[in-house]
């Protein structure tokens, strides 16, 4: 175990090339991160510290290309003992315009009032393979992130994120945080945390991202969204198993997020919010959506939903048959809603067996021109499943 104090200058820089890797024996002669874990742990307290200047076990230099590493540590941020509510901490900071890659790490922001996992400014980052926390466990932090990725454009691949525990009342946690970003999220679990208000994903600026084959949960906050999906981003969801978390949005689109929404599962009970009128999704095909009839499949700002068709005299608020016959979108009678009956917890499992139903085992699209697997790595087949994970 060693420790840093980056308020004091020794925290782990990390510069173009260096390739740092952990978990070795003493001996050097054998690497194992359960046997012989390399333990970081910054012992920063400073309330100087800000979200553009934070305290962080290691950063990354600028510039850094592809070939940097870090790999193999379990890392913990710094924290605050005054109770001031300032502060920033986190595990990596990736400068601006650096590529390094990122993985098989465990990584945790620290306790200050904004605590990040990995804090991403860089080009074109891989984050992959780690298990990421926002807040060390037990910490109520007022601001919280698994990853922030801001101008840059990573591929976050194959990691378990969780965006951590907040202050009731007054905090916000999120598992990804994306802004004017070029991404590509793929087989992640991500779950937004424990806070005010908490999204599993979110998405804002002038953003373009491929989310496929995760597994998303809002979290367990008084306000959840499973993903937000801000103005003037424009985002393919496929593949991907949603639940909203303790609170009710699986989707929700903001004006000019165009969506193409395909294979998905989505459940809780307000399944697709859209929340301007020009904030349609271009494609809406072979999705299942479940537990929304307790509120709405599909909330159309254009009221467009034939007035008390779902007993509630509502045209803004969609049965299944409604949201099926939008006509400001492509939609067919492809989606669904079939209960299957998922838990609601964090580390719930999502996976589709043997007994579950035909319509959502072989319902979805063939993507094969774009991928060919499901979460796990499983190949799909034709008929594919609908969700994360293939069921054949």
């Amino acid at each position: 175990t060693y420790t840093t104090f980056d308020e004091g200058g020794t925290n782990i820089v990390v510069s173009d090339g260096m390739r740092l890797i952990g978990s070795y024996s003493a001996n050097w002669l054998l690497r194992n991160p359960v046997t012989y874990p390399t333990i970081v742990n910054d012992t920063s307290t400073t309330t100087a510290s800000d979200f553009n200047n934070p305290n962080c076990v290691i950063t990354i230099n600028a510039g850094a290309g592809s070939e940097t590493l870090v790999n193999g540590f379990t890392l913990n941020g710094g924290g605050i003992t005054d109770g001031s509510g300032n502060g920033a901490s986190c595990g990596i900071e990736i400068k601006l315009n650096a590529s390094p890659t990122i993985e098989n790490n465990i990584i945790s922001g620290g306790s200050a009032a904004s605590s990040t996992g990995i804090i991403d400014r860089g080009l074109s980052p891989v984050i992959r393979n780690n298990t990421i926390r926002g807040s060390e466990a037990g910490a109520q932090s007022n601001a919280l992130q698994g990853i922030i990725s801001n101008g840059s454009s990573p591929t976050i691949i194959d990691n378990d994120i969780i965006g951590g525990s907040g202050v009731a009342g007054q905090s916000g946690g999120t598992g990804i945080s994306l802004t004017d970003v070029n991404a590509i999220v793929e087989r992640n679990s991500v779950v937004g945390g424990n806070a005010e208000v908490s999204y599993g994903v979110s998405v804002s600026g002038a953003s373009t991202v491929l989310l496929r084959n995760n597994t998303i949960h809002g979290g367990n906050s008084f306000n959840t969204y499973g993903i937000s999906i801000g103005a003037g981003n424009t985002i393919t969801l496929q593949n991907n198993t949603i639940f909203s978390g303790n609170s009710p949005f699986e989707v929700t689109l903001y004006t000019g997020s165009p969506a193409i929404i395909e294979n998905n599962i989505l459940f809780g009970s307000k399944c697709i919010w859209e929340t301007n009128a020009a904030a349609d999704p271009i494609r809406l095909f072979a999705n299942n959506l479940y537990g929304c009839e307790q509120q709405f499949f599909y909330f159309d700002d254009d009221a467009q939903c034939t007035g008390n068709a779902d007993g509630d005299n509502d045209a803004n608020t969609c049965t299944l048959a409604e949201m099926n016959q939008l006509p400001d979108m492509q939609v067919d009678g492809s989606n669904i809603n079939v209960n299957l009956g998922f838990g609601t917890q964090d580390d719930a499992d999502w996976h589709l067996n043997a007994a579950s139903p035909a319509s959502v085992k072989f319902g979805g699209l063939d993507l094969s021109v774009d991928f060919s697997t499901d979460k796990d790595g499983t190949q799909r087949t034709a008929p594919w499943s609908m969700g994360a994970y293939e069921q054949d």
